[in-house]
């Protein structure tokens, strides 16, 4: 009986188990440190110069929902450090946020003759305080990391919240605890 129930609860948490795909920092002083996931692209557009208000209400536009920002900030070029992933043959890149958005907006200088846009939406997916984003893919131009020095500033829109764990790793917590109670009775009755 005791066999049939540890291959059932062995079972049931390998079925839960996801694996998840997690790039990380190639090299330098940040090599290894994992990234997440390449956050996902939802649109951009050609706003110009415009303000924060043309950029919020763009974003409330293609989210269809009333969001604020958590934070508008404008950066120098050099102070955004694109760092290469181990995903090196896809042009994937990373930079560190300075919260845990739920979306965040990146605006390059001008835009190319290929992509006119020069405003980009995201939606930030896994670790949450890195923006991870494919150039080429992304940028819908053959975009290398020189072009991105055009990097004008960013905002971070909504979230900002503590990342809640996954059921799974809920899961695979509580048949730990429940094997450590069934292991500290069983040294209680011996």
């Amino acid at each position: 009986m005791r066999k049939i129930l540890v291959t059932l609860l062995t079972g049931m948490m390998l079925m839960v188990s996801t694996s998840a795909m997690a790039l990380m920092i190639a090299d330098g002083p940040y090599a290894d440190t994992v990234v997440g996931e390449r956050d996902n692209y939802l649109a951009s557009a050609d706003l110009g110069n415009s303000g924060s208000a043309t950029e919020l209400a763009w974003v409330q536009e293609v989210l269809g929902t009333d969001v604020d920002w958590i934070t508008d900030y404008d950066y120098d070029s050099d102070e955004v450090i694109w760092l290469l992933t181990d995903d090196t043959g896809d042009n994937t890149y990373a930079f560190n946020l300075r919260g845990t958005p739920d979306f965040f907006i990146i605006k390059t200088g001008s835009g190319t003759n290929d992509s006119p846009n020069d405003h980009f939406l995201f939606e930030n997916f896994a670790s949450l305080e890195w923006a991870v984003l494919n150039l080429t893919a992304d940028f819908g131009v053959d975009y290398e990391i020189k072009n991105i020095g055009k990097f004008s500033h960013g905002a971070e829109i909504g979230g900002g919240d503590t990342p809640v764990p996954e059921p799974g790793t809920m899961m695979l917590l509580g048949v730990g605890m429940f094997g450590l109670a069934i292991f500290g009775k069983r040294r209680m009755n011996k």
